[in-house]
């Protein structure tokens, strides 16, 4: 609980945006190393296989846009940014 106050009263002190935080979060991230290991798996886990599958189908693309049509979310984004 003390970490949480700590990160939110840093983070209203700064004057980064949103956006700025996220690209110093992903900036932590080896993303060339996940890539290779997530290519590693495509080509030899069936169940991963399945689940990129499952990502790139119709269903969770229909998924997604009745979120981003969503007027909830939208007001939730909007609130974000």
């Amino acid at each position: 609980m003390k970490f949480a106050l700590i990160l939110i009263a840093i983070c209203t002190l700064t004057s980064a945006t949103l956006e700025d935080d996220f690209s110093d979060i992903l900036s932590l991230f080896p993303v060339q190393e996940m890539r290779a290991i997530a290519r590693t798996y495509l080509n030899s886990d069936v169940e991963f296989q399945r689940v990129v599958g499952y990502l790139q189908g119709p269903e969770w693309a229909s998924l997604v846009t009745k979120v981003r049509e969503n007027p909830t979310w939208k007001e939730f984004k909007a609130y974000l940014i």
